[in-house]
């Protein structure tokens, strides 16, 4: 939302974008503890949490998609965004059959940020 975009300080912003483009060229991990260090200043950013949530499903690291996933205000759980990515699905598949595994696909490039 655009309210708690106003509250994101330019540097943060700034590392933001270079968190995912550090992503597209493959470099997940170190995206992932950009956005990580962001998120331990801004909590409830949802543009933060979701490009984190993202990026670990592009990692194909599911238990850090869901974990990050259950993390989400409620409101921000059933976003198109996160429909249209394959998040939410996978959530939900997951919750109601636990045993099941399955490998995160999405669009490396379907990424935006908010500023």
């Amino acid at each position: 939302p655009l309210a708690q975009a106003s509250r994101v300080d330019r540097a943060a912003v700034q590392t933001q974008k270079r968190a995912l483009g550090l992503a597209r060229a493959g470099h997940h991990d170190k995206a992932l503890s950009l956005l990580e260090g962001l998120l331990e200043r801004y909590p409830d950013h949802y543009s933060l949490q979701r490009d984190y949530i993202r990026i670990a499903s592009w990692k194909n690291d599911c238990p850090r998609v869901l974990a990050a996933f259950d993390a989400l205000a409620p409101e921000y759980q059933t976003t198109p965004s996160l429909f249209v990515s394959g998040v939410w699905p996978l959530y939900w598949l997951t919750n109601s059959m636990p045993s099941l595994k399955l490998p995160l696909v999405s669009r490396r490039n379907s990424v935006s940020t908010v500023t």
